[in-house]
């Protein structure tokens, strides 16, 4: 794990510098730690054991020039897994989150108390509105986790309502930080996976829901069981996320499979609460996974209870086909017929319309996020 740490330049302020350097200092044994601040500030970074990039202050004219080049020239050259911003209330703070979230690294941020009410309070209209309103707010909002030290900081940070993605982790515990950082890491845990690892997730999920273990020409044996610890492990955070990990663990145990990653025991199987309500019907089904795709909330549990339904359909097509034409469905209908053919393999035998394949699809695949 490779962290970098940014410490913009606080003026006649060394407490959030020194409470940088103290987060940094407990934390020199368990990670690989970069360390970018100022030229002023480096006298004190650099009594840590750790490597430091400088950033200077050339000529005032080109200075807006030349410190982000010095930020990205950096940036690519560590490579981190994480840019952690220590403070609030600096201009080049809130740049560098955007620079950093721009180019897809991903940001947390350490207000160290710079935003508690007492702070925000003074000289509010002289100092904090326009602050606040240019990039603060920004800022806050962007990152993808706000760390803070005490309770009541993470009481401050939750009632401004900015981000929800708070974590409270005090500066002895160098164990809890590494947890936060790794969540951080796997967020977006989707955009990491292979694509063997993708295939995977489908093929298991089609034999743990039809117990078919004939379709070996889609995703032979062998591949699963070349993939290692770590690409179980992403397989497991996503499908946790999707809320079919107790489809996954029945799958693998059809299949035979023996994994090199240990599915941690204390984690129950999925009991979702997002599950389609049957009762209302195919089409009732179908029209809560349209409001989910609008929302970018559908999961692949929904997915899985509506292949389930199509799978066991027992009605008269015809009239199930004129009743989704009255109701305006037939088109997403065959739409998500195309996207379970690709995920659950789902046959034409099992669709009461033709599938459809064209941008309204491609849509629904994004909103889904795994594409096999």
């Amino acid at each position: 794990m490779k962290i970098l740490h940014v410490i913009p330049p606080y003026y006649k302020d060394d407490e959030v510098l020194d409470n940088a350097l103290s987060l940094i200092g407990r934390m020199l044994d368990s990670t690989e730690i970069h360390v970018a601040a100022f030229e002023e500030d480096m006298q004190k970074v650099a009594t840590l054991p750790i490597t430091c990039h400088t950033i200077y202050h050339r000529h005032p004219l080109t200075e807006w020039i030349s410190v982000p080049s010095q930020y990205i020239k950096i940036l690519y050259q560590v490579m981190p897994d994480v840019v952690h911003i220590h403070g609030s209330w600096n201009l080049f703070g809130a740049n560098v989150e955007k620079w950093s979230r721009k180019r897809g690294f991903k940001v947390v941020l350490s207000p160290h108390d710079r935003l508690r009410k007492h702070v925000w309070n003074l000289g509010f209209f002289k100092t904090r509105l326009l602050p606040t309103v240019c990039y603060q707010c920004n800022m806050v909002r962007h990152c993808c986790a706000l760390h803070a030290g005490n309770e009541q900081e993470r009481d401050n940070l939750a009632a401004l309502k900015w981000n929800r993605h708070i974590t409270m982790v005090r500066h002895d515990q160098l164990h809890l930080m590494q947890a936060f950082y790794q969540r951080v890491i796997d967020r977006d845990i989707h955009r990491q996976m292979s694509v063997d690892e993708r295939q995977s997730v489908c093929y298991l999920l089609h034999t743990a829901l039809s117990g078919d273990l004939r379709q070996t020409d889609r995703l032979p044996t062998s591949v699963m069981e070349r993939l290692s610890a770590e690409q179980w492990r992403r397989i497991f955070i996503y499908t946790q996320k999707e809320e079919v990990t107790d489809l996954i663990l029945k799958g693998i145990e059809i299949q035979q499979l023996q994994i090199p990653y240990r599915h941690p025991v204390s984690a129950p199987p999925t009991e979702s609460s997002t599950h389609l309500n049957r009762e209302n019907g195919i089409v009732g089904m179908l029209a809560d996974v349209r409001k989910h795709v609008k929302k970018r909330t559908v999961t692949l549990r929904h997915l899985s209870d509506l292949y389930q339904t199509f799978i066991q359909l027992d009605c008269d097509e015809d009239e199930l086909c004129r009743e989704l034409k009255e109701k305006k469905m037939a088109r997403f209908t065959a739409r998500m017929e195309q996207v379970l053919s690709e995920i659950f393999f789902l046959t034409e035998g099992f669709m009461p319309v033709r599938q459809r394949n064209d941008n309204h699809t491609e849509k629904i695949r994004k909103s889904i996020i795994l594409k096999p």
